[in-house]
C-alpha cells in the first residue's frame, strides 16, 4: 500500500505539469483565404502558418493568372509566413515552381490584410517578387505591407 501511494505521489507531480503546459500551447497563428483580384485577373488559395522563422513555417498556395497566356496556375510550399493576429496582417513566401520558363524559381512575398468579411469590401493583398532567397526572407519578417491588386471576390482571415 506505501509503495502504490509513493507511486501515485510521483506520478502526480511528473504527469500533472506536462498537462497544465499541453493545455496552455498556443496554436500558431495563420492566415487562410480564396480570393479573386483584379489587374490582372488572377486568384489565390492560401493557407499559411508561422511567426516570421522560416524553420517552423508551413502552409500551402495555390494560384492562377488568367490573362497569362495558356493561364499560369501553380501550387507552391509556403517558405515563411509572419502572420500578425494583433495588427490582422500576415507576409507569406512561396517560390514559383518548375514549368514556368522565365518564372520558375522567384520567390514571391504576398501581403494580406484582414479587414473583416466579405474580402471584397476592405481586405487587402498585394504581392511582389525577388530572385533572392535572403530578400525574400527579410521582407516576410519585416511585415512589407504591398496593396498592389484589387480584391474583386472572396475572403481572407487572420486567426
Amino acid at each position: 500500500m506505501k509503495n502504490l501511494l509513493i507511486k501515485m505521489a510521483i506520478t502526480s507531480v511528473v504527469v500533472i505539469p506536462i498537462l497544465a503546459t499541453s493545455a496552455q500551447a498556443k496554436p500558431v497563428p495563420k492566415v487562410t483565404g480564396g480570393i479573386y483580384m483584379g489587374n490582372p485577373s488572377q486568384q489565390i488559395d492560401f493557407a499559411a502558418f508561422g511567426t516570421g522563422d522560416p524553420n517552423t513555417s508551413k502552409g500551402t498556395i495555390e494560384y492562377w493568372n488568367y490573362d497569362y497566356p495558356g493561364v499560369l496556375h501553380y501550387t507552391a510550399n509556403v517558405l515563411c509566413a509572419n502572420v500578425n493576429e494583433k495588427t490582422r496582417e500576415a507576409n507569406f513566401v512561396f517560390q514559383i515552381p518548375e514549368g514556368w520558363p522565365g518564372l520558375t524559381g522567384i520567390y514571391v512575398i504576398a501581403y494580406v490584410q484582414d479587414n473583416g468579411t466579405p474580402g471584397a469590401k476592405g481586405d487587402l493583398y498585394g504581392h511582389t517578387a525577388t530572385g533572392d532567397f535572403n530578400t525574400a526572407m527579410q521582407m516576410c519578417k519585416s511585415s512589407t505591407p504591398l496593396y498592389n491588386y484589387p480584391i474583386t471576390n472572396g475572403n481572407l482571415v487572420v486567426h
